[in-house]
């Protein structure tokens, strides 16, 4: 048998060496599929807006006031481009004019994204407050005397659906409520109002 002389021996030793460390290394198999949303995620959000509310029951439109924060979970991917994003917070509402109105409430929220092109998203969310507030009535005095006036407590529960805005790749929500009704019920009163509202939501 021909013996392989010692240089050819290290000239291939070295050959090999020399394009294994050519090579590129490859990436770990969990970086090759990307799983969920290429947007980082910020689950905590804060934010509000300001709108009008109509009675739907007699006379009176009140200026409207709303904040809200909470948490929102991860977007769950639901098939054919579209996902859900569940948001939990407070839900605070001050209504102003003839009367006063102070609610508050927990706000659940499913936010349906339903296009995207990974910077912004438009989504579609209906969401649901359960609650209490406090009504406050003014004082109306006439040459006849005053009469009126006072506060009560109502259990308020409120269905709502707003469009969104996803910006700046999720840092920031622009949304615009056009139907959001109130029904607020207590010993004193019972009543109903339709609000509409136009705000923004950061997200940290």
């Amino acid at each position: 048998m021909k013996r392989i002389s010692s240089p050819l021996l290290l000239a291939t030793f070295l050959t090999a060496m020399s394009i294994a460390a050519l090579t590129p290394p490859r990436v770990a198999a969990q970086d090759d599929v990307a799983i969920g949303p290429t947007t980082p995620i910020r689950n905590w959000y804060a934010g509000g807006g300001i709108g009008v509310s109509f009675a739907l029951e007699g006379d009176g439109t009140l200026f409207v006031l709303n904040e809200e924060g909470g948490y929102q979970l991860d977007p769950i991917l639901l098939g054919g481009g579209v996902d859900l994003a569940l948001r939990f917070g407070l839900d605070l509402t001050q209504q102003l004019g003839d009367i006063f109105f102070f609610t508050f409430g927990a706000r659940a929220t499913a936010s349906f994204g339903v296009w995207t092109n990974g910077s912004i998203t438009v989504r579609v969310a209906p969401s649901v407050v359960l609650g209490g507030g406090v009504l406050v009535f003014d004082e109306v005095c006439t040459i006849g005397g005053c009469f009126g006036g006072g506060d009560t407590g109502v259990f308020d529960i409120q269905f709502a659906t707003q469009a969104e805005l996803d910006l700046l790749d999720g840092m920031l929500t622009v949304f615009f409520r056009p139907l959001s009704i109130d029904g607020l019920f207590g010993d004193d009163v019972s009543t109903s109002r339709w609000n509409i509202v136009a705000g923004a939501f950061v997200h940290f």
